[in-house]
C-alpha cells in the first residue's frame, strides 16, 4: 500500500503542470447535481426501459417525466 501511495503521489508531481484551475473545476463540474443527477435519472430510466419487465414501466416513465414514484 505504501508503494502504490508513493506511485500515486510520484505520478501527480510529474503532471503537476498540466492540472490548472480551469482543468480542476471542468472535471469537478462532471459531477454537479445539475449535471449528475440527470444524467443519473437518464441511466436508470434506460437500464429499466431495457430490461423489458412491464412491472417497471410505469416507473420508469415517471422517472422520466420528474414524478415521484409511490
Amino acid at each position: 500500500m505504501v508503494v502504490s501511495m508513493l506511485d500515486a503521489i510520484d505520478r501527480f508531481e510529474r503532471r503537476s503542470g498540466q492540472i490548472t484551475p480551469a482543468a480542476c473545476r471542468a472535471n469537478a463540474e462532471r459531477f454537479s447535481a445539475v449535471v449528475f443527477r440527470p444524467a443519473f435519472m437518464a441511466d436508470g430510466t434506460r437500464t429499466i426501459a431495457a430490461s423489458g419487465s412491464r412491472l417497471w414501466g410505469a416507473a420508469a416513465e415517471r422517472i422520466e417525466y420528474g414524478l415521484a414514484i409511490d
